[in-house]
């Protein structure tokens, strides 16, 4: 038998529990879904969900639900004491009966992290977040993803918020972190970064100035580029013959930072300029003026040596 088309997890979980708890038919099924017969007997065919008493919840087992079901557990631990059932029948037999779970997680998060920012590694992971980071619409849950030859970043947040998780990697080379926590994104809000932060961010107005510079550090790691020689493709920010400092964001955000910059390094930067048809703005520094910005920036001791003139002949072939 051919596998059948395509069925997102969502269906499969309704097909499951129409077929198994409401003993609906296939026809009647194919009409719920709004699939064909064909497509619906043959998804039950050849997964071979063969009907048997797994439909019927004995009172003991409804107990069982009612007890371990909102509990903060894996789900193998509900799912040893409910002999024959599978879980999506346990989850919408919950549903039907009201009983709400809590979410399981895997790890435990320092909530309070961004209460108060006072030190390093906490201004500086507030400006990697601005960068990098993103919080859910409902503004709950917030993920970190960077390439894996960052991952040294996400290593010091896993460190320094949320030290039991296991960073996750794709096959496309992004690690991340997710995680969700209520008072650290409620928190971050009050920095300015929320949801949809690419066109929203501002310059987050109650950090003390003794951390602004390394914020800006943190967002330059994330959203900012170190170059030397020229690449003329249309686009590139390089300089030929020189350093060059560029940070990538929106206008407002930009011009207060530049204002930042020069206020604690006499250092003028010009106003925002955007790169080609998207909706990108840089600021940029070159030459020695770039250069002793990355010497300011450098004293902090902190993020990608990549991007940091000591060590940027380490991971870049020599032009010259």
């Amino acid at each position: 038998m051919n596998p059948p088309k395509k069925w997102t997890d969502e269906e499969i979980e309704r097909l499951k529990y129409l077929w198994y708890d409401e003993d609906k038919t296939v026809n009647e099924i194919s009409i719920i879904l709004n699939k064909s017969f064909s497509s619906v007997k043959g998804f039950i065919g050849y997964h071979k969900l063969y009907k048997n008493n797994n439909r019927i919840w004995e009172e003991y087992e409804i107990k069982i639900l009612k007890e371990l079901y909102p509990q903060n557990i894996e789900r193998i631990q509900i799912l040893s004491q409910l002999n024959n059932k599978i879980w999506e029948q346990v989850k919408w037999k919950a549903s039907s009966l009201n009983i709400h779970r809590e979410i399981f997680k895997e790890y435990n998060v320092i909530g309070n992290y961004f209460k108060n920012i006072i030190n390093i590694n906490q201004a500086y992971l507030l400006g990697l977040i601005a960068a990098d980071g993103g919080l859910s619409n409902n503004g709950s849950q917030i993920t970190l993803a960077l390439h894996s030859k960052d991952i040294t970043l996400l290593e010091l947040f896993k460190e320094q918020v949320v030290p039991d998780y296991n960073i996750k990697t794709n096959d496309k080379n992004i690690s991340s972190i997710s995680i969700s926590n209520k008072e650290l994104c409620n928190d971050l809000l009050q920095y300015g970064i929320g949801p949809q932060k690419t066109l929203t961010l501002q310059w987050p107005t109650n950090l003390a100035e003794e951390f602004e510079m390394i914020f800006i550090l943190g967002y330059f790691d994330g959203d900012g580029c170190l170059g030397w020689e020229a690449d003329n493709r249309p686009g590139y920010i390089t300089y030929k013959g020189c350093w060059g400092w560029t940070l990538l964001g929106q206008p407002e955000f930009l011009n207060a930072t530049k204002e930042k910059i020069y206020n604690h390094t006499n250092i003028e930067i010009k106003n925002p300029i955007k790169m080609g048809k998207c909706n990108v703005y840089t600021i940029q520094k070159s030459g020695k003026k770039a250069e002793e910005l990355d010497s300011y920036m450098s004293h902090f001791d902190i993020g990608l040596k990549r991007k940091r003139i000591q060590y940027f002949w380490d991971y870049h072939e020599k032009p010259f």
